[in-house]
């Protein structure tokens, strides 16, 4: 059976986010949604999903952005700090940090227990894990990760590889990069989380057409899904000109946001006899 989540992500980032956030669940957009600990509208976030009635959530856990950490004593965590109090810009940065063994594991466990402990202490169940930008899947950072599921009971972590058949979809030679990237960190992962009785998506979505999924890119992947459970990542926001000259990366958020809103992709949904269901379906 084809088996569909459809997660935001970010949520907490910004308030344009959040707002597109509850307009998803208002509308039976979403199927799940995942919050940033560290992000800058946390608390806003929080009261915006119970006023939802969401009290199940994944934790997007993070080492980038720029963001600051949820861990309150910065000695503790300092090889993972941009040199002040935030943590570095972007993937590449931390990347960098990690080639150069500058960043000491035990501080990644450290920060993902505290940012998992307060969205727990706010309130929510957590269901699923991910990563902003990805970032769980370095191998000492997917070491930290796993643990933390088994300690918090968490039965879900994405993986975020996709076929490349979608990944060819309006292609950008940059993606061809990307694709081997991931291709190559995940090799083993799915093994490993086989072995800690952790359960994973079969397929994945999003992410090489974050920022730029319009009707014709969602579509396609609907009409494409495989069986088994794929998960969707989408990146919704309103439409705010000093968000976007903030943050241009979610140029393109509004658009995504109108897609999910507009509600067309709910015909293919039923045309191709896909099952919406949530992390926690999956638990059950």
């Amino acid at each position: 059976m084809k088996k569909l989540i459809i997660n935001a992500d970010d949520v907490g980032f910004s308030l344009e986010i959040n707002e597109a956030v509850r307009k998803c669940f208002e509308n039976k957009a979403i199927t799940g949604a995942s919050i940033m600990a560290c992000g800058r509208r946390f608390d806003e976030a929080c009261r915006m999903l119970k006023e939802q009635n969401v009290r199940q959530i994944g934790a997007h856990l993070t080492l980038t952005g720029g963001l600051t950490p949820a861990t309150e004593s910065k000695t503790l965590i300092g090889s993972l700090l941009d040199g002040g109090d935030t943590f570095v810009s972007a993937y590449k940065d931390f990347a960098r940090l990690l080639a150069g063994g500058n960043v000491a594991p035990e501080e990644i466990f450290i920060e993902f227990e505290n940012q998992l402990k307060k969205i727990t202490d706010s309130g929510f169940t957590i269901t699923h894990i991910d990563s902003h930008e990805h970032i769980h899947l370095f191998p000492a950072v997917f070491d930290a990760v796993i643990k933390l599921a088994k300690k918090f009971n968490i039965s879900y972590i994405r993986i975020p590889v996709e076929k490349f058949r979608v990944v060819s979809k309006e292609f950008k030679i940059n993606d061809l990069f990307r694709f081997m990237a991931l291709r190559a960190f995940t090799i083993g992962e799915k093994k490993r989380l086989a072995r800690n009785t952790v359960s994973y998506n079969d397929a994945f979505l999003g992410h090489f057409h974050s920022g730029r999924i319009n009707q014709n890119v969602l579509s396609f992947m609907l009409r494409t899904l495989g069986e088994g459970v794929t998960e969707l990542a989408v990146h919704p926001a309103v439409e705010s000109e000093s968000f976007i000259k903030e943050y241009p990366w979610y140029k393109n958020a509004s658009h995504e946001l109108n897609v999910l809103l507009d509600g067309q992709w709910k015909q293919t949904v039923q045309s191709e006899k896909i099952q919406l269901i949530s992390h926690s379906d999956i638990a059950t």
